[in-house]
């Protein structure tokens, strides 16, 4: 069974590279209530990785996207670039960044 949107966010501190993520200051929202799952705040600063439930006024970037898509994602069933090109996984703000994430938490 694949981890559920709780257990990922949660990780993604764990699995956070902060050799990868030199000069990343961001903060991001993950929205993941198209399917009654909840929303995120992922914060990247001075080498460090905080996640927690919520939302945040004006962040770098926002990430829309059902829990099945992001899950499907997060275990590589699901590739973040088709998932983008296919409408399934929306950005709104600095899509750069959110390219990046693959690098920064590339165990995920």
């Amino acid at each position: 069974m694949p981890p559920t949107i709780d257990e990922i966010m949660q990780r993604l501190p764990v699995v956070f590279d902060a050799s990868r993520a030199q000069g990343v200051r961001a903060t991001v929202q993950f929205d993941f209530t198209s399917d009654g799952g909840k929303k995120y705040i992922v914060r990247i600063a001075d080498g460090k990785c905080t996640t927690v439930a919520g939302e945040v006024a004006n962040p770098d970037a926002t990430l829309i996207s059902s829990q099945t898509t992001y899950q499907a994602v997060a275990d590589g069933r699901l590739n973040a670039a088709t998932a983008f090109m296919t409408g399934k996984l929306k950005v709104k703000g600095n899509l750069q960044l959110l390219m990046r994430f693959q690098q920064i938490f590339h165990q995920l």
